[in-house]
C-alpha cells in the first residue's frame, strides 16, 4: 500500500512540475507582465497599448495562443506586431504560433505588443483571454519546452486581463487564471472524448 501511494505521488507531483514548467502565457498593461488589469480613459479617442508576455516559464522554445476580446470590450486593433526576432504563423487575433528561434531559460519573455483604438466606452469588467489557437488541435494555451529533438507540448492555462475594473469580483480576478472559468461545454466534453 505504502509503495502504490508513493507512485502516485511521485506521479501527481512530476504532473504538476511540468504544468508549472510552462509558465502563464497572459495579456498585460506592461512589457514585464506584472500589470494585469487596466483603465480606460475617459470618453475620446486614444490608443491603449498591452503586451502578451509569457511568464514563470521554465526553458521554452515558442508558444500557441489567441487573444479573444470580451463582447463588453469596444475597441478596435490599430497594430498587433509579434516581438522581433521571433518567428510567427497566424495573428495574435485570429490565432498564432511563435517560435522564439532559441531555448529561451530567462522571463519574462514579450511575445508581442497589441496597441488598441479605444473610444473609451468599453463595459466595466470586459476582458482579454488568452486562449488556445484554433488553428491546431492542442486543447489549451500551447508551450513548447527545450527537450530534443523537437521539444514537448505543455499546456498552460487560460488567462484574463481585466479593463474597467470595477471595485468588485473582476479585482479579485485579476492576474487571474483558471482552466475552467471560461470553458464551453463542448470543449470540455471533448476532453473526455
Amino acid at each position: 500500500m505504502r509503495k502504490l501511494l508513493l507512485i502516485t505521488l511521485g506521479i501527481v507531483f512530476c504532473a504538476r512540475m511540468s504544468y508549472g514548467q510552462a509558465g502563464l502565457v497572459g495579456v498585460y498593461g506592461d512589457p514585464a507582465g506584472t500589470l494585469c488589469k487596466m483603465t480606460e480613459p475617459p470618453p475620446g479617442y486614444y490608443n491603449m497599448t498591452t503586451y502578451v508576455v509569457h511568464v514563470m516559464a521554465g526553458p521554452t522554445t515558442g508558444v500557441g495562443f489567441k487573444v479573444v476580446p470580451s463582447y463588453g470590450w469596444t475597441a478596435s486593433v490599430a497594430i498587433s506586431q509579434i516581438t522581433a526576432p521571433f518567428i510567427a504563423a497566424g495573428d495574435p487575433l485570429s490565432g498564432t504560433n511563435v517560435g522564439y528561434l532559441s531555448c529561451i531559460t530567462a522571463t519574462p519573455i514579450l511575445i508581442a505588443t497589441i496597441i488598441w483604438n479605444s473610444a473609451g466606452t468599453g463595459d466595466t469588467c470586459a476582458y482579454l483571454s488568452v486562449e488556445d489557437n484554433p488553428a491546431t488541435t492542442f486543447q489549451g494555451v500551447e508551450v513548447n519546452d527545450c527537450a530534443l529533438p523537437y521539444g514537448n507540448s505543455l499546456h498552460a492555462p487560460d488567462t484574463w486581463f481585466f479593463i474597467n475594473p470595477d471595485g468588485g469580483w473582476c479585482d479579485y480576478l485579476w492576474c487571474s487564471y483558471d482552466p475552467t472559468l471560461k470553458r464551453t461545454w463542448g470543449k470540455i466534453k471533448a476532453l473526455y472524448n
